[in-house]
């Protein structure tokens, strides 16, 4: 009877590890290109700012979770994938917007920046989780620093928009 607990309990633990796997692994948000609107509808540069900023603050603050789990070397697995499906719904939102409404003159070196720490904190996602995957803790420490930079853009890009707003 030992023997068959001990061969069920080592088998729920296997296909426990098993769906884990399989859920980490999902890929994260979707990787087709957000909707596109009907026409891009050209706004006055404060209707920009003033619908693109507050996507831009929430990306900002969701890089910084994400910042944190990777220098704390976080090993929690739910958080962690929650943590980047939020990351993944800030920079999906911010990317409909900005498809949905062209950046006014003035205004293309912050969408840029965006772009340029969008697309980084998307590679450092999947890196970092490739890297948790295959216990590569340099891969990770490496998507951790493309994760900074990639914040560091999104936040000059909210900074840009920020400075032009308060008009310095």
């Amino acid at each position: 009877m030992t023997k068959r607990v001990l061969a069920l309990g080592i088998g729920l633990f296997c296909a426990a590890a098993l769906l884990l796997g399989l859920w980490v692994a999902a890929p994260m948000g979707d990787d087709a290109p957000p909707p596109l609107a009907a026409s891009p509808v050209p706004i006055e540069a404060s209707a920009f700012r003033a619908g693109f900023l507050p996507l831009l603050h929430d990306a900002v603050a969701k890089a910084g979770e994400l910042v944190v789990i990777g220098e704390t070397r976080e090993h929690n697995l739910f958080r962690i994938r929650a943590e980047q499906d939020a990351m993944e719904t800030a920079l999906a939102a911010a990317d409909v917007w900005v498809t949905a409404h062209p950046p006014p003159p003035g205004d293309e070196l912050a969408v840029a920046a965006y772009r340029e720490g969008a697309a980084a904190i998307r590679l450092a996602m999947q890196e970092g989780q490739a890297g948790f995957l295959r216990f590569d803790f340099d891969r990770v420490a490496r998507a951790t620093e493309t994760l900074e930079q990639g914040a560091a853009a999104v936040e000059r890009a909210r900074g840009l928009l920020d400075g032009e707003a308060l008009g310095t």
